[in-house]
């Protein structure tokens, strides 16, 4: 009988070699050239900018800023009303008649019906018409009244079309109606009016000039 031989080192160096060529195909960092094994580590990759996202954010703004445009441009000439309107239909186009014709009864008739109503002070259309006939007409403007007219005008609404008014002639009519009354003369602070509309001394001042005279002659 032949003795049994040991093929338990045979094993060991063949699996040792088949170890060694499985590790050789291993790619190596100093093999920069080989395609299997990157040069650059994935996880320091910088992400090159989306130009698509931003071209399509530009996008999406300018859209926005159209829409934005086209809105503003639509309630320039189509605007809304104002929330007190008073002055209306045919009061206006009679306004406008007496304003063109420089008639100043027919403004006048015009005006006493406006201020019969409460609200009219509301409404900008309604100032416009007073403020013009006492510019129009010689007379001082009421200074309430353009403070009024100043606070609830507004430009995107501007004035009912039967005024024809534009937008841009609004500057100046408030212009010259401001002018007119800082031009205006000034009433004496030391006088009063009674109810007959005579202009009389200040009574404060004839109450201190009595106080005077009396401490001078004790």
């Amino acid at each position: 009988m032949e003795p049994a031989t040991d093929n338990s080192s045979g094993d060991k160096s063949k699996s040792d070699s088949t170890l060694d060529s499985a590790l050789a195909k291993v790619p190596t960092p100093e093999s920069s050239n080989s395609k299997e094994f990157p040069s650059t580590i994935p996880g320091n990759i910088k992400a090159k900018p989306r130009k698509h996202g931003i071209k399509r954010l530009a996008i999406v703004i300018l859209a926005v800023l159209l829409l934005v445009g086209l809105g503003g441009g639509i309630y320039w000439f189509f605007p809304g009303d104002y929330k007190t309107r008073v002055c209306k239909g045919d009061l206006l186009t009679s306004a406008r008649k007496a304003f063109d014709d420089k008639d100043f009864t027919a403004a006048l008739k015009v005006v006493s019906e406006i201020t019969q109503e409460i609200d009219y002070v509301q409404d900008p259309n309604c100032l416009y018409v007073t403020l013009n006939y006492s510019l129009m007409f010689n007379m001082t403007p009421s200074s309430t009244e353009l403070t009024s007219f100043n606070r609830l005008y507004n430009p995107w609404k501007g004035l009912d079309r039967l005024l024809g008014v534009s937008r841009f002639q609004i500057g100046t009519f408030r212009t010259k109606v401001q002018h007119v009354i800082d031009s205006a003369p000034k009433a004496d602070p030391t006088e009063s009016v009674d109810t007959n509309g005579i202009r009389q001394p200040d009574l404060n001042d004839i109450d201190s000039q009595a106080s005077g005279n009396q401490g001078e002659q004790q």
